[in-house]
């Protein structure tokens, strides 16, 4: 039988968040410099929006590879944000890779 600790953690979960302390740090990051796959249903059709008159010429002057939503700054430029949920979430086809119930997890023979 596992001992808890002061925590409320067995010896083996604390070898763990020691073990992986940058996963469980209490501040979030941008994370950079990463690829991803994504894999297009076969009947995906682009959607379009209109842009906003008052951002137009920045829109213009930026090329424009991907989704993105203008964002007017305080100084008048603008900011280009990806916008996923509308549009491109749809068109993704599903890949289903369903974790592990905790207590199969727990239960498990390593």
């Amino acid at each position: 039988m596992r001992r808890e600790s002061d925590t409320g953690t067995t010896k083996d979960e604390q070898n763990v968040i020691k073990q992986l302390s940058t996963v469980f740090k209490d501040n979030l990051s941008r994370h950079k410099n990463m690829e991803a796959d994504l894999n297009l249903k076969e009947n995906a059709e682009p959607v379009f929006r209109p842009v906003p008159f008052s951002v137009r010429r920045s829109v213009e002057e930026e090329p424009s590879r991907l989704e993105r939503i203008a964002v007017r700054k305080q100084k008048g430029s603008a900011r280009f944000c990806a916008y996923f949920s509308i549009g491109l979430n749809a068109a993704l086809e599903n890949n289903h890779h369903p974790l592990l119930a905790a207590e199969n997890i727990y239960n498990s023979q390593w």
